[in-house]
């Protein structure tokens, strides 16, 4: 490290004449260490002598400040490294948008992406499981009720909060490190069912569909 320090002081101090940075170096009780340290750098600049407390506080100082960039340095390379090396999964909330704005089985695609890429191959396909029984009993209640979108709407919801509540919970944890996976793909595939769905409903079954409400 250079015998440079950045802060405040240093362009300030600059200007100031030699006789008050030496006043200030000598003042432990009213200048903190950050303001000595930047007038002792310049009295050395000014080829001036110093102490030799001073000289030793001042090597003591800049070796501090010197592992402080090293440690700095060093975490942010871990950083990278760990963020390198996090895998990708689909967040909860994008779990929770695709099963409230989709259906709860989109919700449960996703959630079983997550699980197969966690090694839960098991797990992954009693979850799809799940997600379609819910899809399908909240499609027959609505059915029931004429089709009320209320219906489906809270069925979402609530399948939402499973995949994310309890099986999020179990099988992945909430102190899970990951790093969140595009939805690009995933967005175009759900509105292009989504679309191919809506036009099946309109040719195989146009009364009921009109009945949507």
């Amino acid at each position: 490290m250079e015998n440079k320090i950045n802060n405040q002081y240093a362009t300030y101090y600059k200007r100031r004449p030699t006789e008050e940075l030496k006043k200030i170096t000598s003042q432990e009780e009213l200048y903190h260490e950050e303001a000595r340290v930047a007038a002792l750098l310049e009295l050395q600049e000014r080829k001036e002598e110093i102490s030799e407390k001073d000289r030793e506080a001042l090597e003591s100082f800049l070796k501090k400040e010197k592992l402080k960039v090293v440690e700095k340095q060093k975490n942010k390379e871990e950083a990278k490294i760990e963020e390198i090396e996090l895998p990708e999964y689909y967040s909860p909330a994008a779990i929770l948008g695709f099963s409230i704005f989709f259906s709860v089985i989109f919700g449960g695609i996703l959630m079983f992406s997550n699980l197969r890429k966690a090694g839960k191959k098991n797990e992954s396909f009693f979850v799809l499981g799940v997600s379609l029984v819910i899809m399908i009993l909240s499609g027959f209640v609505a059915h029931f009720y004429q089709m009320n979108q209320w219906i489906i709407l809270l069925a979402n919801v609530s399948g939402a909060l499973i995949l994310i509540e309890y099986f999020w919970k179990k099988y992945l944890g909430y102190q899970l490190k990951f790093k969140r996976k595009s939805l690009t793909k995933a967005i175009l595939i759900s509105v292009g069912i989504s679309v191919l769905f809506a036009i099946g409903m309109i040719y195989f079954f146009p009364e009921q569909f009109a009945e949507i409400r």
